[in-house]
């Protein structure tokens, strides 16, 4: 009896018995789909490398999720999302955190993003060690007028870690004023609340340390602020006797018209600080007028901190 013949037990048998011809179609094909697999599950393989750009810092998403764009527009192409938490690398110098976009980089071990744009209001934690970009960060930390002494602490310790790390800088002595303004403040809100002279002198004297570091650059507002802390520290002169009668006739003639031009002129010159002193002195006698002022202080505030007037 003609013995049964074998079947190959795979395919690897199949294709060795195989003639050379119908071997080489069966590579090919192999070869072919292993190709459009690669190209439709691992982009990452046949993608071309993009370089790492120069960084002027590093900042993390904040959103839940934030796209990564081509454009400084949210229509523009997406590149890739970003999840909270992913940590980017910053472009360009940057001198306001008001703009909408900014430019950035994802580079994390051998992934590398192309250079796009991020929504500024989606990223946090900034850092950097170019002076402007670090000055522009630091400022978005200022506290707001009422801050709590934690808050300005923090804020404090901020501004003198600036100036040692950037001494010699424009914006290091920018950084100095910057203290000086704090510390005026605190003297100002002591003095008002009737807090001992020791406690607000102590704040004067800082203020005045702090303006050792100001500089050329920052000569004329330095002078206006020791200007300011020298009124402070004098002692205030006694009034003298004058009745009843005629001081609360005067004080809507004069005192308030005082006040208000002493605020116009504060306004003027930027020192809100002095126009909400302005208008403590006279909230007594025109608490209408004195309200004007803080609001229009609170709303320059605003405007500030959001880079919009």
């Amino acid at each position: 009896m003609a013995s049964t013949p074998k079947v190959p037990k795979d395919f690897a048998t199949q294709v060795a018995r195989l003639p050379l011809a119908p071997k080489l179609m069966i590579g090919g094909a192999l070869l072919l789909a292993i190709g459009i697999l690669t190209f439709a599950f691992a982009p990452d393989l046949w993608r071309p490398s993009v370089p790492a750009e120069p960084a002027l810092g590093t900042a993390i998403v904040t959103a839940q999720q934030t796209p990564l764009l081509a454009a400084q527009n949210d229509q523009s192409e997406e590149l890739m999302k970003l999840p909270k938490g992913t940590q980017v690398n910053l472009l360009g110098q940057i001198a306001s955190l008001s703009e909408p976009f900014v430019s950035v980089q994802f580079v994390s071990g051998n992934k590398t993003s192309k250079p796009g744009f991020v929504r500024t209001t989606d990223l946090g934690s900034w850092t950097s060690p170019d002076a402007v970009s670090a000055w522009t960060f630091l400022l978005s930390t200022r506290p707001g007028e009422n801050a709590s002494e934690p808050e300005l602490r923090a804020f404090l310790e901020g501004l003198e870690s600036y100036r040692k790390k950037f001494s010699g800088t424009t914006q290091s002595a920018a950084a100095s004023v910057e203290q000086a303004k704090v510390y005026l403040s605190a003297a100002l809100r002591a003095k008002r609340e009737g807090k001992p002279q020791a406690e607000w002198h102590l704040q004067v004297e800082k203020a005045k340390e702090a303006l050792k570091g100001a500089g050329a650059s920052q000569a004329d507002e330095a002078a206006r602020l020791t200007q300011r802390l020298e009124e402070i520290g004098k002692p205030e002169a006694p009034s003298a006797a004058v009745p009843a009668a005629a001081t609360a006739a005067a004080a809507p003639d004069s005192a308030v018209k005082a006040y208000n031009t002493k605020a116009a002129s504060c306004w003027h010159n930027g020192d809100l600080d002095c126009v909400l002193e302005q208008a403590e002195l006279m909230k007594t006698m025109s608490p209408g007028q004195a309200a004007w002022w803080k609001e229009e202080v609170a709303k320059q505030r605003r405007a500030l901190r959001t880079g919009t007037r």
